[in-house]
């Protein structure tokens, strides 16, 4: 458990979010990923979007309303892990 912690605070170090609970770090937005191969990337909300959507699709679901809610409350899930 420590360790998922300690990875997540050197992520955030790393992408230059703060701890802190000042305005400014709530305003805040995810500007980068880094991806599973170290790389670091631009962060886009439509590749998580495609995701669910491909997935919703392997299942047999076409509701585009239903991707956007996921895809809504996966970007809130992301910033309340990384932007504190």
């Amino acid at each position: 458990m420590n360790d998922d912690k300690s990875i997540i605070n050197w992520r955030k170090n790393f992408l230059g979010i703060t701890n802190s609970k000042s305005e400014e770090t709530h305003n805040k937005i995810i500007k980068y990923v880094i991806k599973r191969d170290g790389q670091l990337e631009f962060y886009n909300p439509q590749k998580i979007y495609n995701a669910i959507n491909a997935a919703a699709i392997e299942c047999g679901i076409d509701d585009p309303s239903l991707v956007q809610r996921l895809t809504d409350l996966t970007e809130k899930k992301i910033k309340r892990i990384y932007v504190k």
